[in-house]
């Protein structure tokens, strides 16, 4: 029972001190209340302590401190027998001191709105309920226009941390004093809350000259990679980029601060990245601007090098880069594009030379742009007479697999488009090291061939995947057109299976080479299976390619012949093998 009394005793003498704080008169002007009775902390653990008061750590409690803790803290005590000596609740003291604190805001001397603004800017980041921190916002509107720069200041800042904080929606009085402190904030932090209130200001504009002259400033300051990373912008960039009151090398500059958001390791920023350059492309921007995308081509396909020893992406970037060549961009724009694929056929990395294979080979056999076919052939024969051997062997390796491809049923061998299937083909990561299932049946041809593949595909189901995958795979080149399509759903089904991420990885090379087979059914059933791997079919090549014309492939005929005088013996027999598969 003592122990009660001690304990309502010292919770008494704790809020009477600090109503008493709340009453003192600061006769000095710094900050420090005269020491009375009371008002002097001891050590903790002593009856007149107050813990977390004393924010200077001086031993004293100031106005400030009190006002701090009254409008924050709604644990202090209130004992009963002090209802009576001072305010009957603390919520209604809270509210009431608020009210004085805002109005005397508005209405004080510099010295006390800078004082006031000190015990508001602790009030916004406490635990104060959100209705009392939301009646701020009016009395700090009312200041943003004050003659101290410090008081303007401060009041813009803690508009933007009630914004954060608890949603307090921003005027469009702050956007020009927000404009003119970006530039000058040195404070990175600061900056960042500029940035980021500016960003929501301009989206909530209706003026598009204002909200053009916002995206401006922020690019300007944290350039177009930060600015997507950190804001995601991409709405806003774009709009910049198509405004006209936005100086063409401002635009350019955005394009090319874009480049290094394609190597960050964020899979999902990379994707924003190809998005927001394919709303470019397909937008009214200027030439140069659209041009100006050139500089990231390298970059694009440098992320190639990881494609295909990382976890799959929704949006690669060789789909990215294809979208691209057949968006609505200069000519110029779309040469150098080729032209850096062609480059990249040399690249030291494989995989590099891998995708780039498959971006060329999708190129050349889509049905879209009609003459980006040709324009693809004539820069692959081009590199017939590049320096490096690599570039010419896999030109050739390409152009074989053009001919094989517009002259026979089936898809053609020797060469994969994501190089699975090569004589030297590491294939030790499959389960199974089994003889090939052997598939008889898809005699009847295509007559039906979604019933057969259907019945085919549960028979591999059943019988074929559980003991080698290896041979489902292989079946993905039989001569049958169904076979090839059974399989492909086959692989599909693997999805869900348990298998080892290399395993995975195998399975998806070969259906992206499956989306370029001469059948327009097995197209279309490798990309369901690749849906099954998380692939979005919009992302895809359309199952409707068509193969190369033979007036196209007539165009390979000289360059070849001219290869067949090549210094390397390798490009040499290639040659040889692309001129008799064209005469056949």
């Amino acid at each position: 029972m003592s122990s009660v009394n001690n304990t309502d005793q010292s919770a008494s003498s704790q809020s009477a001190d600090l109503f008493q704080a709340l009453g003192c008169v600061d006769k000095n002007g710094d900050g420090v209340i005269e020491e009375r009775k009371g008002n002097k902390k001891k050590s903790e653990g002593d009856e007149k302590y107050i813990p977390n008061i004393d924010l200077d750590r001086d031993g004293y409690i100031t106005q400030t401190e009190a006002k701090v803790h009254l409008l924050t803290h709604h644990d202090v005590p209130r004992p009963a027998s002090l209802s009576s000596d001072y305010l009957t609740t603390f919520d209604k003291l809270r509210e009431q001191e608020l009210v004085v604190l805002l109005a005397t805001l508005l209405s004080g001397d510099v010295l006390v709105k800078k004082e006031i603004l000190c015990v508001l800017e602790k009030l916004v980041n406490s635990p104060m309920s959100e209705r009392l921190k939301f009646s701020m916002a009016s009395p700090l509107l009312g200041v943003i226009t004050d003659e101290n720069d410090d008081v303007k200041k401060s009041a813009i800042f803690l508009l933007i941390d009630l914004h954060f904080s608890c949603g307090v929606p921003l005027d469009q009085q702050m956007v020009e004093p927000c404009l003119e402190y970006l530039p000058q904030t040195e404070q990175y932090h600061e900056k960042l809350k500029l940035g980021m209130a500016l960003s929501d200001l301009g989206r909530a504009n209706p003026s598009d000259v204002l909200h053009a002259r916002i995206v401006s400033c922020l690019v300007a300051t944290f350039g177009g990679q930060q600015w997507l990373t950190r804001f995601g912008g991409q709405e806003d960039l774009l709009f910049a980029l198509n405004h006209p009151h936005i100086d063409s090398q401002v635009k350019t500059a955005i394009v090319a601060g874009l480049a290094g958001t394609l190597q960050t390791d964020d899979s999902s920023v990379r994707e924003d990245t190809y998005r927001l350059l394919l709303s470019l492309a397909n937008s009214d921007a200027s030439v140069e601007v659209k041009m100006a995308m050139g500089q990231l081509i390298d970059p694009i396909i440098l992320t190639f090098s990881k494609l295909l020893d990382c976890d799959l992406e929704i949006f690669p970037p060789t789909g990215a880069l294809e979208a691209l060549c057949k968006a609505n961009i200069p000519a110029e724009l779309q040469t150098l594009i080729l032209n850096k694929l062609l480059m990249a056929l040399g690249n030291d990395d494989r995989n590099i030379q891998i995708c780039s294979k498959h971006v060329i080979i999708a190129l050349v056999c889509q049905s879209t742009i009609p003459d980006l076919p040709e324009k693809c052939v004539q820069i692959l024969l081009g590199g017939l007479s590049d320096p490096n051997v690599v570039v010419r062997r896999n030109v050739l390796g390409l152009l074989t697999g053009l001919i094989s491809l517009s002259f026979t049923s089936y898809p053609f061998y020797g060469w994969s488009v994501m190089g699975v299937g090569q004589d030297n083909e590491d294939m030790s990561c499959y389960e199974r090291e089994d003889d090939a299932i052997v598939m008889s049946s898809g005699a009847g041809g295509l007559l039906g061939w979604t019933d057969f593949a259907l019945a085919s595909a549960e028979h591999l189901w059943r019988e074929g995947y559980k003991k080698n995958v290896k041979s489902v795979i292989a079946a993905l080149s039989a001569e049958e057109p169904s076979i090839r399509a059974a399989s492909a759903i086959v692989l599909g089904f693997c999805s869900r299976r348990a298998f080892c991420n290399q395993t995975r990885k195998k399975i998806v090379k070969e259906l992206f080479e499956t989306l370029y087979d001469d059948n327009t059914d097995v197209r279309s059933a490798a990309r369901t299976a690749l849906s099954q791997y998380g692939y979005d079919s919009n992302t895809l090549p359309p199952h409707d390619y068509t193969v190369p014309q033979h007036s196209l492939i007539g165009t390979m005929v000289e360059p070849l012949k001219v290869a067949l005088k090549d210094g390397d013996m390798e490009v040499r027999k290639q040659a040889a093998a692309a001129l008799l598969a064209i005469s056949k």
